[in-house]
C-alpha cells in the first residue's frame, strides 16, 4: 500500500472527510452538539482559535484526520479518525507522529486528550504507545469519556513543577491501598474481556514494574548513559502470577519499592534530572521523562473500571 502523505488541513479538500470520518465513530460513541459544531465549522472552531488540523492522504484522497485544539495552556488532541478500509496500514501512527511534531512547532508544553479505554480501545492503546499516560479526570469534562491522558513535550521544567510530580509519584501506595480496602475476592479475578487484565494481574504487574524501576532509577543516578533492557510485561504477568503471589503481598512490595524510589527522588539535585539511560526499545530517556511517565503509573483508573464493570455485570 502507498505511504500516506500528511498535509495541513484544507477546507475545500478535507472538510467533508473531517466530518464524515469522525461521524463514523461518534455515531456509536455519542455525538454532542459541540461535536457537530466543530465538525461543521472546523476552521472557525479549531484553526482560527489557534489550533491546527492535519489530514492523511492516499493518492490525493483524505483517509485520516487529527486536530489540535487549544485548551487552557495545553493542546488537546481531538477528532482523530482513520477511514475503516484504510486501517491497519500505519496511518494512525503517521498521524500521531505528525500531530506531536506539529504540537512541538506550536511550542506546546503538554498535550492532553479524553478517551475511553474500552469503547475506543485501539485508539487508547495507540496513545499509550506514544507515551500518553492516564491522569486524574473529572467526569464533568465530557460525560462520554472515562479517561484523561497527557504527554509532556517541553524539557525546561522548573524545580517547583518537578517537586509536584515527585509528590504525585510518592502518593501512589496510599491511593491504591484506599482503593483496594473494600475489594472482594470475586472482583480481584474478574476480567472484562480476554485481552484485559484482572485487578489481581494489574497489582502483580505494578510490583514487577516497580522492581524494574528500582534498578532503572539507580542506573539514572549512578551510571547515567548506560543501557537498560526491556521486559515483556505480558509474559511476566502471565508466568509469575500463581497462587504463591497473593495480591496483598504484591501491593506491599509495590509500596515498599515506590517509597524507596520516592525518597531517592527527593534527595536528588536538579541537574541530575537531566541524566539519561538508553532503553533498548525506546532509546535515550532523561530522568525527567521517566518521572513524567511513571508518576501516573498506578493502574488506579483501570482498577476502578474493572470494579465498576464487575458491579454492572453483577447487577444485570
Amino acid at each position: 500500500m502507498e505511504t500516506p502523505n500528511i498535509v495541513p488541513f484544507d477546507a475545500g479538500r478535507h472538510g467533508n472527510a473531517f466530518c464524515d470520518l469522525n461521524m463514523s465513530w461518534l455515531e456509536d460513541f455519542g455525538c454532542s452538539d459541540e461535536d457537530i459544531n466543530v465538525l461543521k465549522y472546523p476552521v472557525e472552531q479549531i484553526i482560527e482559535k489557534g489550533g491546527a488540523i492535519l489530514a492523511a492522504e492516499l493518492d490525493g484522497t483524505p483517509v485520516g484526520v487529527v486536530a489540535l485544539k487549544p485548551l487552557n495552556d495545553d493542546l488537546e488532541l481531538t477528532k482523530m479518525a482513520v477511514q475503516e478500509s484504510a486501517r491497519g496500514n500505519g496511518i494512525g501512527t503517521k498521524l500521531m507522529n505528525a500531530a506531536i511534531q506539529k504540537a512541538l512547532e506550536m511550542n506546546a508544553g503538554r498535550m492532553v486528550l479524553f478517551t475511553d479505554p474500552l469503547k475506543l480501545r485501539p485508539a487508547f492503546l495507540l496513545y499509550r504507545r506514544f507515551g500518553f499516560t492516564e491522569t486524574p479526570f473529572y467526569k464533568s469534562r465530557d460525560c462520554r469519556c472515562s479517561t484523561a491522558m497527557e504527554k509532556y513535550l517541553k524539557t525546561d521544567f522548573i524545580t517547583k513543577e518537578r517537586n509536584v510530580w515527585i509528590e504525585e509519584y510518592g502518593a501512589a501506595p496510599e491511593l491504591l491501598k484506599n482503593l483496594l480496602s473494600t475489594i472482594k475476592t470475586e472482583e480481584l479475578h474478574y476480567r472484562p474481556d480476554e485481552k484485559s487484565w484482572s485487578v489481581h494481574q494489574q497489582i502483580a504487574h505494578l510490583a514487577d514494574s516497580e522492581a524494574n524501576n528500582y534498578v532503572r532509577l539507580r542506573r539514572f543516578v549512578a551510571e547515567p548513559g548506560k543501557h537498560v533492557f526491556d521486559w515483556d510485561q505480558d509474559v511476566w504477568t502471565d508466568k509469575i502470577l500463581g497462587d504463591y503471589r497473593p495480591w496483598e503481598e504484591a501491593i506491599e512490595l509495590f509500596s515498599h519499592l515506590r517509597i524507596a524510589n520516592y525518597r531517592l527522588l527527593t534527595a536528588l539535585e536538579p541537574d541530575q534530572f537531566s541524566n539519561t539511560i538508553i532503553h533498548e526499545i525506546n532509546g535515550e530517556l532523561t530522568l525527567t521523562e521517566w518521572l513524567l511517565y511513571y508518576k501516573n503509573h498506578t493502574h488506579y483508573h483501570s482498577i476502578q473500571r474493572n470494579r465498576s464493570q464487575f458491579q454492572n455485570r453483577k447487577n444485570r
